[in-house]
């Protein structure tokens, strides 16, 4: 498998419920000494251990909330860096008849722009993905050095059972990757099928699903009706073993 770097995905099991899937890989020693951790109704990723003054010159972009969940508004938000919980709040603030999920991804994108503007050498994206249960609504967003000037970043997303959808930061090799180049966001979106039913399932899915020589971590969140409720998991290759609350 080329090198993908970092992975935004919404989808639904084969039940029906709405899922949420990152995955994290990374090249550099500080990239993978990282974990997910889940506190309450998010994941974030953070440094194994005490920060090595490399993470702490990239804090920035190595340490962030890749999912958060919000039960009683039926909202996940997955994304590969700070933009998750702008993601979250713009939809909340701007939700009405005319403003949509992909306004509030969009203008989030928009006012982070790719990593680049943070020192990255890659100008690696952002991107992100939503989900909003009580419509079944998907979202997916990228904003990369060529298509930050657009005038959408995000684009509506239909879910399919037991599928998801998914943007990756990278489509390139592990010496020289490179953003994904597209004309419509749609052509960049690739699937891959779901067969977990539990959010530890899902997670160990995405796992499997990553580059082996790459991973650092994976994370799920799935949207379980009939606790009305996400469920979160992750798995770590550094603690090989996953966490569920």
């Amino acid at each position: 498998m080329s090198y993908i770097g970092r992975v935004a995905g919404v989808g639904a099991t084969q039940d029906g419920n709405p899922v949420l899937l990152y995955g994290l890989s990374g090249r550099s020693p500080s990239s993978r000494s990282r974990i997910a951790v889940i506190h309450g109704n998010r994941v974030s990723i953070e440094p194994y251990g005490e920060m090595t003054p490399e993470q702490k010159a990239e804090a920035s972009r190595l340490i962030y909330d890749a999912i958060m969940t919000r039960a009683n508004n039926k909202i996940g938000v997955v994304s590969n860096g700070n933009q998750t919980s702008s993601v979250l709040r713009a939809y909340l603030r701007r939700h009405d008849a005319n403003k949509t999920a992909i306004n509030a991804m969009s203008g989030a994108l928009r006012y982070w722009g790719h990593e680049g503007r943070v020192g990255d050498r890659y100008n690696t994206p952002r991107i992100a993905g939503m989900v909003v249960v009580t419509g079944n609504d998907a979202t997916l967003g990228i904003v990369t050095a060529e298509n930050e000037t657009s005038p959408s970043l995000a684009t509506g997303f239909y879910i399919t059972r037991g599928t998801a959808g998914y943007l990756s930061t990278y489509t390139g090799d592990g010496e020289e990757p490179q953003a994904p180049k597209f004309n419509y966001i749609l052509d960049a979106v690739r699937e891959f099928k779901i067969e977990g039913k539990t959010a530890q399932e899902l997670a160990e899915e995405m796992y499997d699903f990553m580059d082996p020589e790459f991973v650092v971590s994976t994370a799920a969140a799935l949207w379980v009706p009939s606790q009305g409720r996400w469920k979160l998991a992750v798995k770590n290759k550094l603690e090989n073993f996953i966490r569920v609350n």
